[in-house]
């Protein structure tokens, strides 16, 4: 595609002077040569992943039996890992509560009934 230059001191009707007007087809005639243009897919892949679901031991603070595939809410990690020693200190444990508006991303779900 041809694009016409304009000389110094002409201006497209006062909002672009003549040497950014050129320095603007000049950007356009190099992205073209060197082929930096590519139309988008109307279809996109998330730009986010979603996390893989983990397993984890928990602890019941909710105060009832909970049943498998019962939602908790993930309040604290269960043991502090400055007190804890081998394999706890390797294991992740969470401390489930009754889940509440402020869990929102913060929830597990159980596989196995646990005792209160």
């Amino acid at each position: 595609m041809v694009r016409k230059r304009i000389t110094a001191g002409q201006s497209l009707d006062g909002a672009l002077s003549a040497s950014a007007y050129n320095d603007l087809l000049s950007l356009l005639d190099h992205r073209d040569r060197v082929g930096l243009w590519q139309p988008k897919p109307l279809v996109t892949e998330p730009q986010h992943r979603e996390p893989k679901a983990t397993v984890v031991m928990g602890y019941n603070g909710t105060g009832a039996n909970l049943g498998a595939g019962s939602v908790v809410g993930i309040q604290s990690p269960g043991v502090d890992s400055s007190n804890a020693y081998g394999e706890l200190k390797r294991e992740v444990t969470i401390y489930g509560c009754l889940p509440t508006s402020d869990h929102v991303a913060k929830f597990g779900i159980t596989m196995e009934p646990i005792a209160a």
